[in-house]
């Protein structure tokens, strides 16, 4: 297993894009928070999780594709990428992390697979551009604010409500 440390990016400012080569396993937390020129990443499939606060403030990535190797997002992942446009989710993840999304004010939609099991509190608070979330399959167990602050409509239990 070849691992790249917790924070050891972490406000590298002149960071524009990186690719992790695929003999990397794991990922640490916080590794790219902060990186705020980063704007492309690719993520290899042995790396099977995304890390709490790890793109975290990173205010330039536009969009990112996980690989099928991920199975879960951490908390915060995403938080304040707010260049982020879009984002793939792969069939492999099973699990999203509290705020993983937050204040991501330039994303407008997002799919989520129907593998997805369950999703934490305000995974998409405060993303303001965000009018559109799509469940393929069942529906998973969603935390409370989940899209507080958003445009996304949504139903719930038969009630239909309009976050705001």
């Amino acid at each position: 297993m070849i691992s790249i440390g917790i924070s050891a990016f972490q406000g590298c400012s002149n960071i524009s894009s990186i690719t992790i080569p695929s003999s990397v396993t794991t990922i640490g937390s916080s590794v790219f928070r902060s990186c705020t020129s980063l704007s492309s990443i690719n993520i290899p499939i042995s790396v099977v999780s995304i890390e709490n606060n790890l793109f975290r403030s990173c205010t330039s990535l536009t969009s990112i594709a996980l690989s099928e190797g991920v199975n879960s997002v951490g908390d915060y992942a995403f938080g304040d990428c707010n260049a982020l446009t879009n984002i793939t989710i792969p069939d492999s993840v099973s699990s999203i992390g509290q705020y993983a999304f937050q204040s991501c004010s330039s994303l407008t939609s997002i799919t989520i697979s129907n593998s997805m099991s369950s999703i934490g509190n305000g995974l998409f608070y405060d993303c303001t551009s965000l009018a559109s979330a799509q469940f393929d399959g069942n529906a998973p167990s969603i935390g409370t604010q989940v899209f507080e602050n958003t445009q996304v409509s949504y139903t719930v239990v038969g009630v239909t409500n309009a976050a705001s």
